[in-house]
Order: C-alpha cells, then structure tokens, then sequence
C-alpha cells in the first residue's frame, strides 16, 4: 500500500527544496562577471525548476512571500547580467545548441536571452534619439527666443564693432 503525504507537508517540502533552489541560483548569479564560465547555462535550468516548483506551490495555494521576492530578485538580476550570462556560457551558439536539446515552451522566456539582449538595445536606442531630439527642440527654441527677443539692434550692433575696432587700431599703436 501507498502512502501519501498530507498537502501541507508535501508543500512544505517543495517550498523548502524551492527555497535551496533559488539559493543555488543566486550562488551562480553572483559569480557571473567574474569568469567561471560554463556554470552560467545552469541557471537557465535551474530556473525552469524553480518556476515549476513556484506553480505547484501556488496553484496548492500556499503563501509563498518570502520565496515569491526571492525569485523575482533573481528574475531581474538575471535581466541585467543577460548579456554577461551569454558570455560566460561561451556565446549565444551554446545556449541555441541547450535549448534545442532541452525544446522549452516559450513561456519559459530565459531561454531565449538574446532577446532580453535585443530589447535593451533598442530600448536604449529610442532612449539615446528621443534624448537627442528633446536637445534639437531645446536648441530650437533658445535660437528662436534669441532671434525674436534678445538679438540686439543692428545699429546698436554696429556701433559695438566700430568701438571693438577703435581699441583694436588704438591697441596697435594707431592713434590717429
């Protein structure tokens, strides 16, 4: 005969495993920039059990706070060392050749982090030409306001260069 253990201790269980698994993948975020290398890939199949382990509890429906902050802390640390974690893996080559081995769903999108990559750089892209273009409109304006109100008179103009070159041809020596 089977034994079957009662929901809360089975939950207990899986949040006690879930919690050592967010450790582990913590450990290896923390290395990542530092150069120990193919142990990055890791964290994209760790990941993987530590949603699926993070569904399981919650569709039990036990709280999970603790565990919830912890995996979204990993989820955006890993969002910002995508681009180290490509390295570190030895290039976008190895984790194609992983995810055509492993075949994840598309929900699991931290398999796909070249596009985490692409979406940065695009998104610094419109950053850096909607920066630029408040600067052009800025510019714009002050020439304008320069143009309209503050550009001084021509005939006030004029007299300020004939007295810039009077003390210029008096500074030469040409008093006359």
């Amino acid at each position: 005969m089977r034994h079957t253990m009662p929901s809360e201790a089975q939950t207990a269980l899986t949040s006690s495993s879930l919690g050592t698994l967010l450790d582990q993948i913590e450990n290896i975020q923390g290395k990542i920039g530092l150069g120990f290398g193919k142990s990055a890939i890791e964290i994209l199949y760790l990941l993987d059990q530590a949603d699926e382990r993070l569904k399981k509890i919650q569709e039990n429906g036990m709280p999970l706070s603790s565990e919830e902050a912890q995996y979204s802390s990993i989820i955006e640390l890993f969002r910002r060392q995508t681009a180290q974690l490509i390295h570190e893996a030895g290039g976008i080559s190895v984790i194609e050749r992983a995810r055509a081995a492993e075949n994840p769903p598309e929900e699991n999108w931290w398999w796909w982090p070249e596009r985490i990559v692409s979406q940065k750089r695009s998104d610094a892209l419109k950053k850096a030409a909607k920066t630029g273009a408040i600067v052009f409109v800025v510019l714009l304006i002050v020439i304008i306001l320069y143009q309209v109100f503050l550009k001084p008179d021509p005939k006030v103009m004029a007299a300020q260069e004939a007295v810039q070159s009077a003390e210029q041809t008096a500074g030469d020596g040409d008093l006359q």
